[in-house]
């Protein structure tokens, strides 16, 4: 296996390596690999428990963001056009009124950088009930 630079080498990589090698203690393992990565005992520890119990190791997380949906140009500028109309809607009823699929929080962001602010109500202000008589 050839190496071209120390910093190319993950974290896992030394770690395994480390414990491969005869080196099985945390605290030695931390105090080898410090030069290299600032890695706490207790994450040297669960690392060396993966290896102990034969966990395969994933040398870089990835994470899948397929599922996220993010407002496209047109769904802002409708969201911009019913804040014109009624700057005083809620998240829950322009996603409901644009039929958007996203999270409130996707709609709160977008809000919030279009220059809105918001603020979170505990309880619904108190509205009359008229009744014809």
């Amino acid at each position: 296996m050839e190496i071209e630079s120390n910093t190319q080498i993950s974290y896992n990589v030394r770690v395994q390596v480390l414990y491969e090698s005869g080196i099985k203690k945390p605290e030695t393992i931390k105090n080898r690999i410090k030069p290299f990565y600032d890695a706490s005992l207790r994450t040297v520890q669960c690392t060396v428990k993966q290896l102990r119990e034969d966990v395969d190791m994933v040398e870089e997380q990835e994470y899948d963001n397929s599922n996220r949906f993010i407002l496209n140009d047109k769904d802002r500028k409708k969201i911009k056009k019913l804040l014109d109309k009624n700057m005083f809607l809620t998240v829950s009823e322009i996603k409901q009124k644009l039929h958007l699929e996203c999270h409130d929080t996707t709609i709160n962001n977008e809000l919030l950088r279009i220059g809105f602010s918001y603020k979170n109500i505990n309880q619904i202000p108190f509205q009359p009930v008229y009744q014809q008589i």
